[in-house]
């Protein structure tokens, strides 16, 4: 079954979930602002941003309305909304409503708790996306370090944090210490999901770029063009996952192109 599919399917039975849980319970109950808020997420993953954001704004008041501005659930409609704006590069709305988020949580759930290192990953997040490095690193660090402490340092979660870290050291070009942060997030992955995993495949092509764009030390939108480029010429149709893989390694271990590529990027400079 292919995406479109996937989502038109799983779009129809949120509707008629959502309908069923208002003949139910009415219009006013937790149960529909959860079944709001999952079909706004579907719209979101989507990018059907214009359709989400009424739909989270619309759950987020129910869950004020019915559980009180103090509770989990509110946050968490807090935090939706404004990665939704993020999304969208509204940067300047997201901020307060993931730094609210952040807050609430740390209010009902105290400071040891893994929805508060979310909270804190998503500021970081944010921080990231505005090229705002130095307040986001040690963001990303402290929920790194509690997300260790409260799961273990096996568990994905952990490696989602150290990930980030990869890719904030990459935006940074500090391409060797971003592909040791990646490395490290493929070995849990590795060990706690096991090689065909989607996740640790995610990570395999994260250390294989990072390790490539160390080589030619370029910015990761500089090596994709590079791959695009070269994909027709080793009769690629795709450029999926594993055309990618197979560009990295050919380009990790031909010297001969590898040298190529460098020459050319140095004429380009």
């Amino acid at each position: 079954m292919k995406d479109k599919e996937l989502y038109e399917l799983s779009e129809n039975l949120l509707h008629r979930g959502l309908k069923a849980m208002q003949e139910l319970l009415g219009d006013k109950h937790p149960n529909v602002a959860v079944s709001i808020n999952n079909l706004a997420g579907l719209y979101y993953l989507q990018g059907r941003y214009a359709e989400a954001e009424p739909l989270y704004q619309q759950a987020l008041a129910l869950m004020k309305e019915l559980l009180d501005d103090k509770h989990p659930d509110v946050a968490i409609g807090i935090n939706n909304l404004a990665e939704l704006y993020r999304s969208q590069g509204r940067y300047a709305e997201a901020e307060p409503l993931l730094k609210r988020a952040l807050t609430l949580m740390q209010e009902v759930l105290g400071d040891k708790h893994p929805n508060v290192a979310t909270s804190i990953n998503n500021l970081a997040g944010l921080y990231s996306s505005q090229e705002r490095y130095i307040e986001a690193e040690p963001l990303l660090n402290q929920a790194l370090a509690l997300r260790q402490e409260l799961l273990g340092d096996k568990h994905p979660d952990v490696a989602t944090s150290i990930n980030n870290l990869a890719m904030l050291y990459s935006s940074q070009g500090r391409y060797a210490e971003a592909e040791s942060k990646a490395r490290a997030a493929l070995a849990i992955h590795l060990s706690v999901l096991g090689e065909n995993h989607p996740n640790t495949l995610n990570s395999l092509l994260s250390v294989k770029f990072l390790y490539v764009q160390n080589l030619l030390q370029c910015d990761r939108s500089t090596l994709f063009a590079i791959l695009k480029a070269l994909a027709p010429q080793a009769n690629l149709p795709t450029l999926d996952k594993e055309a990618m893989l197979y560009l990295l390694e050919a380009i990790a271990t031909n010297p001969e192109l590898l040298q190529a590529l460098q020459q050319s990027m140095s004429q380009q400079t």
